[in-house]
């Protein structure tokens, strides 16, 4: 008879516990999706809109508990502008998911294609013009990369985000940069300041953010505002940088 009572008991919280599970989960159902988008450009706002409706997609009238930050991630990632910043359950039944639009800043040579990256070297997009889509000027050509060469990778890579740290922002600064290796044993990379001086780093896949930092100090604390308009900053093998009036050779070594 005991036994028979404990069972009831039992049987009783069960359905007690379902039901009010049932009811939190009805309570607690997501019935708006919030995005946030931080961007800089005009396009960003249409591929909000699409990435807002896939969002919807995946969470409306999804347990508010249970609801986690994994789906967003898995639409977000399908839009290669824009990251994951910000997940948050406003209970009961809205979730609010802050994103942020990644800017241009480069664009690789790939053939007759420009390969367009960020500053963190990700892979925008892949197109014909190398205008930057937010405020429609170049964004900063790289040249001289192979085929297959990743620019991430590469050397190139190194030393720009040296000298992005450094200015606070590359593009204002720099237009373009060439990686130039000739059938002789050296190469070299050459440095277009938007000012008019260029500069040319020897042997850039050694040292290279050390000599970017270099060729930063040299540029930003050794030159007149006359010497940065004309001429070449030279930053050899041994990293002690120098300044030449006459425009870059193509043929000269440091």
């Amino acid at each position: 008879m005991r036994a028979k009572k404990i069972v009831t008991i039992i049987l009783t919280l069960v359905v007690f516990f379902t039901a009010a599970f049932l009811g939190v989960s009805a309570v607690y159902r997501i019935e708006e999706v919030t995005l946030v988008l931080d961007h800089v450009s005009m396009p960003a706002l249409e591929e909000a809109a699409a990435l807002k409706e896939s969002l919807e997609k995946a969470y409306l009238k999804r347990s508010t508990i249970g609801a986690d930050d994994t789906a967003a991630k898995e639409e977000i990632a399908k839009f290669s502008y824009f990251r994951l910043t910000g997940f948050k359950k406003d209970y009961p039944g809205r979730l609010v998911i802050t994103a942020k639009e990644d800017a241009e800043v480069y664009a690789v040579r790939r053939g007759d294609l420009y390969e367009i990256c960020s500053a963190s070297g990700a892979v925008l997009s892949l197109r014909e013009s190398a205008k930057n889509r937010a405020d429609g000027k170049d964004n900063l050509f790289v040249e001289g990369l192979s085929a297959t060469e990743n620019f991430l990778l590469s050397p190139a890579y190194a030393i720009l985000k040296t000298l992005d740290e450094k200015f606070g922002g590359i593009r204002a600064n720099v237009t373009e940069v060439r990686l130039v290796a000739p059938a002789s044993d050296f190469y070299y990379l050459d440095v277009s300041f938007r000012e008019g001086v260029k500069a040319r780093i020897y042997t850039p896949d050694s040292r290279p953010e050390g000599k970017a930092e270099e060729l930063y100090v040299y540029y930003a604390e050794k030159l007149t505002v006359a010497q940065r308009t004309k001429g070449a900053i030279y930053v050899p093998e041994n990293g002690n940088a120098s300044y030449s009036e006459r425009s870059l050779d193509s043929t000269e070594q440091a």
